[in-house]
C-alpha cells in the first residue's frame, strides 16, 4: 500500500465519516470496516483501499497531548458532533477514560503546531 499524504488522509477521514453516518448510525452494521466497504460498493465515486496501516497516519511520529484525567495519550478525531448537536473541526479523545476535548482547530492546524513543537523540543535537546 502506498503512503498517503495529508490531503488524501483528510479525504479518507471524510469518506469514513460518511460511511459511519449512513451505515452505522442507521443500524445496518456496527462494524466500521463493513460500513466503509458497503459505502465503497454502493455510493463512493472512487474506490479506496479499506485498510490504512497505522504507520501511515500523519500523527504517528508526533507527540500528542495527554489526558488531564488519566495522563493517557489522546487521539484526534475530526468533525465530531456533541450530544447537543454542535460540531467542531476536531476533538482530542481519550480511549482510556472517555474524556473529550473539543477544539476549533483543524486536524491540519494541529498537525503543524505539534510538528513544530516537536521540532523545537528536539532542537533544544541538541543544545
Amino acid at each position: 500500500m502506498k503512503k498517503i499524504d495529508y490531503k488524501e488522509f483528510r479525504l479518507r477521514v471524510k469518506e469514513v465519516a460518511k460511511a459511519r453516518k449512513i451505515f452505522i448510525k442507521s443500524g445496518i452494521t456496527n462494524n466500521i470496516t463493513e460500513a466503509f466497504q458497503l459505502y465503497q460498493e454502493v455510493l463512493a465515486d472512487e474506490k479506496m483501499e479499506v485498510i490504512v496501516r497505522k504507520s501511515q497516519m500523519p500523527f504517528e511520529n508526533i507527540e500528542r497531548p495527554r489526558c488531564d484525567e488519566c495522563d493517557s495519550e489522546l487521539k484526534l478525531s475530526t468533525w465530531p458532533i456533541r450530544i447537543d448537536g454542535e460540531t467542531y473541526p476536531t476533538t482530542w479523545k481519550c480511549e482510556n477514560c472517555g474524556m473529550e476535548y473539543y477544539t476549533e482547530k483543524t486536524a491540519e492546524e494541529w498537525y503543524m503546531e505539534l510538528k513544530n513543537e516537536d521540532k523545537r523540543e528536539n532542537d533544544q535537546d541538541k543544545e
